[in-house]
C-alpha cells in the first residue's frame, strides 16, 4: 500500500508517515509520531497498524532496512555509515534489524548484489561478444550444378541463412 493510499484511508497516519519518511536518520520514537499525527501514542498505535496491516516499529523497520539495501548495492560507503544515515547510532541494532528483514546481514547483501551485477554484465558483455562475432561471419558459398552441359557458377543457398542463425547462437 502506497502513501498516498493511507493518506485517502486516515490523513493522519498518512501524516504521521511522511514525517518518518523526510528525514530517515532522525530516529522518531512512537511517541514523537504519534505527536505529529496529533493522536496519543496507544491509539496512534492500535489505529497504525487498522491502516498499514503492520506495527509502527515494524513499518520504520522495514522502510529504513530498504534505504539501507539501496545504499549497500549503489554505493561503497561503510555499513557503519550507512546505519547512521538510515537512523541506527548503533552498527550492532542496525545488523540485527537488517538480518530480521532481509535474512542476512548487510555485508553479505552487498556482496550479493556485487555479483548479481557482475553476473548481469558478465552476461551483457557476452551478448556484445556474440553479436560481433556474427557480424565478423563470412558466410561461405556453395557451388551448385545444374546438370549435364550447364554451367557452374556460385550461387548462395538459402541453408546459408539457417546455418548464420545457428552461428550467431553459439
Amino acid at each position: 500500500m502506497d502513501l498516498d493510499e493511507i493518506c485517502r484511508r486516515d490523513r493522519r497516519i498518512g501524516r504521521a508517515m511522511a514525517s518518518v519518511l523526510r528525514d530517515l536518520t532522525a530516529r522518531l520514537s512512537r511517541d514523537d509520531v504519534a505527536r505529529t499525527a496529533g493522536l496519543e501514542p496507544t491509539y496512534f498505535s492500535k489505529r497504525f497498524q487498522e491502516v498499514t496491516d503492520m506495527t509502527f516499529a515494524s513499518w520504520s523497520r522495514s522502510v529504513r532496512v530498504e534505504a539501507a539495501s539501496q545504499l549497500l548495492k549503489t554505493t561503497g560507503q561503510r555499513i557503519a555509515d550507512i546505519a547512521a544515515d538510515v537512523g541506527y547510532g548503533n552498527t550492532t541494532t542496525f545488523e540485527r534489524a537488517f538480518r530480521k528483514v532481509t535474512g542476512m546481514c548487510p555485508s553479505h547483501y552487498r556482496a550479493r548484489a556485487a555479483r548479481k551485477n557482475t553476473s548481469n554484465a558478465e552476461k551483457k558483455l557476452t551478448d556484445a561478444r556474440h553479436k560481433q562475432r556474427s557480424q565478423r561471419l563470412e558466410l561461405p558459398t556453395f557451388r551448385t550444378w545444374s546438370g549435364r552441359g550447364g554451367t557452374n557458377g556460385m550461387k548462395t543457398v538459402e541453408a546459408v541463412q539457417s546455418w548464420t542463425l545457428l552461428l550467431t547462437g553459439i
